[in-house]
């Protein structure tokens, strides 16, 4: 794949499924992490592959969300929300008191990774 655009999506989705299928696997479903240029390729209204196809096949496969991807979407969201965003921030900061002070606590805090929820 050459980008991160919907075309350049449409291109490999569309090789990729054609070459899994001429190997005689039947695809049901594609699971898809959420990226809206993915995402459009794939059930956008106007250039859907899914939708464009002129093969059956193709135009019955499901398209199934990545629940880790929508979790960690919407904790991301969450988190940069008006009304918790200073919580973390205190929160944060708190950690940050534990961690300096390891000797008072007996363990260690964890850091925190804005990636783990």
């Amino acid at each position: 794949m050459t980008g991160l655009k919907t075309a350049n999506y449409t291109l490999a989705i569309n090789n990729g499924l054609k070459a899994i299928h001429d190997c005689h696997v039947q695809i049901g479903c594609v699971i898809v992490d959420g990226g809206t240029a993915q995402l459009a390729a794939l059930t956008g209204k106007d250039n859907s592959i899914l939708a464009l196809s002129k093969v059956q096949w193709m135009k019955e496969i499901i398209v199934v969300p990545c629940i880790c991807h929508r979790v960690h979407n919407a904790y991301k969201a969450a988190m940069n929300h008006p009304a918790i965003s200073p919580l973390k921030d205190q929160l944060l900061e708190v950690a940050e008191i534990c961690r300096q002070h390891v000797e008072v606590f007996g363990s260690r805090c964890p850091s925190n990774v804005e990636t783990r929820w």
